[in-house]
């Protein structure tokens, strides 16, 4: 099986979801999720599997989510074109999927790279690729320079770049604040940025690399407006409600399919992509 991506926006391929299970409210509380209903979040779930099958793409299904946070599938690993690198959060509650997701992936036959453990630290929202040679990586309260210079050291092998980018102290260390909450990349020449909490460097590497800006309104920050998932083939997901940001996305010739899921999305604080565990990408090998 062909397996891996060296992109953010070339187009999907095969991806692996984490559904959702029936979860405690001491579990809920744990995870700092907002009131959500249990019948909608598996509604908006295999609204969501629906969405991304009839665009083409093969989906696996993982084990269902230990906690609420684990269906989140893009936060504990990422899949290169050698193996997955598999990430252990800082969050309390999610610490014990790095092994869930070995088996999740061993199952369907993607080969173990590396494990970052402790002491690294590190969230998959705070990595993206810039290029296929130069890979993003976020210094946040989910993600420690142990991990950066791990992480580092792996994609070296391979002649990859990584560049660490300063996260803002935004809400503290309670909020969730990813790289990937300030950049969802369109297409190699497009991403859409929240662009008053954006690190200047990467808004001087998006320039140097003549990658153009859709900005993010803070009106629509809080509300994943910057959490978009890119398909490819100027195809993209993100979450509906957002208006502002699915009109600029059009006007820059992009297709846009909205999705409804606020159970799923905003009572977690994690959109399309945040959801979404890539396994493959055309063309990034």
């Amino acid at each position: 099986m062909t397996f891996g991506c060296r992109s953010n926006s070339t187009p999907l391929q095969r991806v692996q979801l984490i559904p959702p299970a029936k979860w405690s409210q001491k579990a809920l509380d744990d995870a700092g999720w907002g009131p959500m209903s249990a019948r909608e979040i598996n509604r908006q779930f295999k609204s969501y599997v629906k969405l991304l099958e009839n665009r083409g793409i093969s989906v696996d299904l993982a084990e269902a989510a230990s906690n609420p946070d684990a269906i989140y599938a893009y936060d504990n690993c990422m899949v290169t074109p050698k193996g997955a690198i598999l990430f252990r959060s800082k969050k309390p509650n999610r610490q014990m999927e790095i092994y869930q997701c070995r088996n999740d992936l061993q199952r369907i036959g993607i080969p173990i790279l590396a494990e970052l453990d402790q002491p690294d630290q590190i969230d998959g929202g705070d990595v993206f690729w810039l290029d296929r040679e130069t890979l993003a990586v976020g210094l946040s309260w989910r993600t420690n320079t142990d991990a950066v210079e791990s992480l580092s050291a792996i994609m070296n092998s391979m002649n990859v770049r990584t560049i660490a980018f300063d996260i803002p102290n935004v809400g503290g260390p309670d909020v969730c604040m990813h790289l990937m909450s300030l950049i969802s990349p369109l297409r190699a020449d497009l991403a859409i940025v929240a662009e008053e909490l954006a690190p200047v460097r990467l808004i001087q590497e998006l320039d140097r690399r003549n990658i153009d800006i859709i900005p993010c309104p803070l009106s629509e920050f809080d509300s994943l407006g910057c959490n978009v998932l890119a398909l490819g083939n100027s195809e993209v997901i993100s979450l509906a409600g957002n208006w502002q940001c699915a009109q600029q996305m059009r006007d820059a010739g992009l297709v846009v399919h909205e999705f409804h899921g606020p159970d799923l999305c905003l009572a977690g604080n994690g959109g399309p992509t945040c959801l979404t565990r890539v396994i493959t990408r055309d063309a990034s090998l």
